[in-house]
């Protein structure tokens, strides 16, 4: 799996990174790279390998996400299909609350919990410089006043819980430290 993105790479160490349910990771470190990559190996249905590396590249301009450096979505040979990424340095907004600190943990969870998560989480992405310029200012005003004349019956569905590709949740979320504060967020 190595070989196919980096033929003269020499593996230096393997890591497995713990909480996948469906797919197995690895954390990489290889002699000709100075950052660790992830291998993800889908293991229980191959055609998810293909919808991951879509998604990332449909939600990449807006959504921090790895970089996919090399993905096999057929697998080679014998091989089920795999993707390698960049590492993603940070922690789980869930570790984060473990920590107690009690300042990174406001500074992150607005968008994260507490009331109204939906919408404020909208409104964020409705003040992106990179989405004003692509929607205009009224459909914008819509946007943010439907889902907030809304906020109550998506307050009454906020508890419901449904796997989408990627495991796009908040327990995946990753924060780490961006000038001298925590508020960077990644999809691990």
């Amino acid at each position: 799996m190595l070989h196919a993105a980096f033929p003269r790479g020499r593996l230096v160490e393997v890591q497995p990174l713990a909480g996948g349910r469906r797919n197995a990771n690895f954390k990489l470190r290889l002699d000709s790279m100075s950052e660790p990559v992830v291998l993800r190996i889908y293991e229980h249905d191959a055609s998810l390998c293909q919808k991951e590396i879509d998604l990332l590249g449909l939600v990449a301009g807006s959504v921090p996400v790895p970089k996919v450096i090399h993905a096999a979505t057929r697998g080679l040979e014998e091989l089920p299909p795999f993707a390698l990424m960049r590492f993603v340095e940070g922690i789980s907004f869930r570790e984060l609350r473990r920590t107690g600190d009690a300042d990174a943990i406001a500074h992150t969870a607005p968008l994260l919990e507490g009331a109204d998560p939906m919408p404020r989480f909208v409104d964020s992405c409705l003040a992106s410089e990179n989405l004003q310029r692509r929607l205009p200012a009224d459909l914008r005003d819509r946007i943010h006043a439907v889902l907030w004349a809304s906020s109550a019956a998506l307050a009454a569905v906020s508890e419901e819980r449904r796997l989408v590709h990627g495991d796009f949740n908040k327990r995946n979320l990753l924060v780490r430290p961006e000038a001298g504060r925590i508020g960077g967020t990644s999809q691990n």
